[in-house]
């Protein structure tokens, strides 16, 4: 084999490499695989440590298709959160992030979390369907110590509003009205799901695009309070991180 063969088998090598590490995660969940127009699409919850580097844990989302073949620009979206391992109480999360090119599949997170203490990621994905879009949510990652107990409904407060963790959320197939968080300060207390969402929710791809192009959307966090359990007194602030271009990923084929 030439010098020339050689360093062409290298680089191919390292390409390989650079694709399989790209959806590379430490930990993650089982695949949800789901139809959309008769597509299958799958989507997964995934941790990224940086513990013996930069310290901390990344929350990831992933969303794409099962078969090859990419989507236009702005099919795709995906969120993230983080959750602790104990208790289940939203530790951090991001805003709504949007293909940006054509692409298979692709996955973001959102800023590493470096407070000591187990935790688990649980996202949720969009995918256009000609005529909005339609949400799912992923299974959790894998933690230690989920908690066993059997989780069949939410707690009522007194005003009727459903509130639960994501322990709870996960057992029962979608989130309270109010989810258990804490703030910025530590204090533990509940958001609101809606506030979670924010107010804006794209109906096509260009619409999705341009809400994320504006530069108060790129690197902007949005913060939303934190209430008691009453949904009413507010008792702190929690951070919603905003879009960041660099922790996105794509599988362009």
């Amino acid at each position: 084999m030439n010098k020339k063969t050689t360093f062409f088998s290298i680089v191919l090598v390292l390409l390989l490499v650079t694709a399989i590490s790209a959806f590379a995660a430490d930990t993650a969940s089982p695949y949800k695989e789901f139809d959309v127009n008769g597509d299958t699409y799958k989507n997964r919850a995934e941790i990224m440590d940086y513990s013996s580097g930069l310290g901390g844990l990344q929350a990831r989302t992933y969303v794409g298709r099962v078969s090859s073949g990419s989507v236009p620009a702005g099919y795709l979206g995906v969120k993230c959160g983080l959750y602790a391992d104990n208790n289940g109480t939203l530790v951090s999360s991001t805003d709504w992030i949007y293909s940006s090119v054509s692409c298979v599949g692709f996955s973001s997170g959102g800023d590493l979390y470096k407070q000591s203490g187990n935790y688990y990621s649980r996202g949720s994905s969009r995918v256009y369907d000609g005529d909005g879009y339609v949400t799912t949510s992923t299974y959790r990652s894998p933690s230690t110590s989920a908690g066993s107990k059997t989780i069949n409904e939410f707690n009522v407060n007194n005003n009727g509003q459903t509130y639960g963790n994501g322990i709870e959320a996960d057992a029962i197939g979608y989130d309270p009205e109010l989810i258990e968080a804490r703030s910025i300060d530590g204090t533990i207390g509940y958001v609101y799901a809606s506030d979670l969402e924010g107010d804006f929710v794209p109906q096509t791809p260009e619409e999705a695009l341009a809400w994320q192009s504006q530069k108060k959307n790129i690197g902007k966090d949005r913060i939303i309070p934190v209430y008691a359990q009453d949904g009413k007194k507010i008792i702190g602030e929690f951070v919603i991180k905003g879009y960041d271009p660099s922790n996105v990923k794509y599988k362009l084929e």
